[in-house]
């Protein structure tokens, strides 16, 4: 009868199933535009810098930005944006969302844009899209002076929404990815008022400009729900049980790889060094226990707090999460029954 090796199919399981998982988070990117100088501004509220940041897979927008107005007796109070994969958004109609910046309420309200050169597009109530409260934080730093700041807007309500006009199609929403347009005015506003919570009058008097079209933005993975460091620590304890487990040598190398960048390597290298000559030279059930044990603890606890400490509060290299145990044990299983069949 043919003997089957469980080491090399729990492997493979592992290995498929963690290549699935990577390749699904690859798919989601933050996108980032950052300008410091404001080389596109003017009018009578000029921008000093704007950034801007695009979450593609959970849908959220932040953005923030400097203005000064020309003369230091008087402090902007409001904007209106609009945003778009690459074209200069202006004139464009039907197509974007325009979000209108009220620092007295601290509110954003999104309306779709007419493609007017102007801030009228809230007239039309068809065109209201959604209000978003306690969204706008203003920091004015004296001299007409002051600071707009928006984090992480849900702007999935936006992007989903089918305008009345124009081609359903074309809607765009409130997004961007590699290209980013822009069309931001700056403005000190005369009246703003509400019904229901619905914007009915922006009057704006004085007002800048800061437009654009075609600009690069940079790009990085996406972070999950739940953090790099909870994947990392996740990944590196899952890994290394399940690396004592599938045996010795299997503890060192999958506990690492699980772990993270970081946790591979030092979770890899210790706990494949310990679990790994053990558990190779005694064989399954001493590599299991013994591997189990001390790769399992080291691969795990090094390589999760390393893999996520480094991965995941630096922001920079995203932590995969772990591969589940019922894909492993899925996997296990049509290994076996493959296996008899040959026997």
């Amino acid at each position: 009868m043919r003997t089957i090796d469980w080491t090399k199919g729990a492997i493979a399981a592992a290995a498929f199933a963690g290549a699935t998982l990577v390749a699904g988070a690859a798919s989601a990117t933050v996108y980032t535009y950052d300008d410091p100088t404001g080389r596109y501004s003017g009018g009578h509220i000029l921008t000093e810098s704007f950034r801007t940041v695009y979450d593609d897979r959970n849908e959220l927008l932040s953005f923030k930005t400097t203005v000064k107005a020309t003369n230091p007796h008087v402090t902007p109070n409001g904007f209106w944006l609009v945003l778009s994969d690459g074209p200069n958004p202006r004139s464009a109609t039907n197509e974007y969302a325009i979000l209108y910046g009220d620092t007295v309420n601290n509110r954003i309200t999104a309306y779709v844009y007419n493609g007017d050169s102007w801030s009228d597009s809230y007239r039309n109530r068809h065109n209201y899209i959604e209000t978003f409260n306690g969204a706008l934080q203003t920091t004015n730093l004296g001299g007409g002076r002051v600071t707009f700041e928006v984090s992480n807007l849900d702007v999935s309500g936006v992007n989903a929404f089918v305008p009345t006009n124009g081609n359903p199609n074309a809607w765009e929403g409130a997004q961007f990815d590699g290209q980013i347009g822009v069309w931001f005015h700056p403005a000190l506003v005369s009246s703003i008022q509400y019904s229901g919570g619905v914007l009915t009058n922006y009057v704006p008097g004085a007002a800048g400009y800061y437009d654009f079209a075609n600009r690069g933005t940079f790009s990085s993975p996406s972070p999950s729900t739940s953090g790099g460091s909870t994947g990392g620590s996740t990944g590196g304890s899952t890994g290394g049980s399940t690396g004592g487990s599938t045996g010795g040598s299997t503890g060192g190398s999958t506990g690492g790889s699980t772990g993270g960048s970081t946790g591979g390597s030092t979770g890899g290298s210790t706990g494949g060094s310990t679990g790994g000559s053990t558990g190779g030279s005694t064989g399954g059930s001493t590599g299991g226990s013994t591997g189990g044990s001390t790769g399992g603890s080291t691969g795990g606890s090094t390589g999760g707090s390393t893999g996520g400490s480094t991965g995941g509060s630096s922001g920079g290299i995203q932590v995969p999460a772990p591969a589940p145990l019922s894909l492993i044990a899925l996997g296990l299983v049509a290994l076996g029954a493959r296996m008899r069949r040959k026997a």
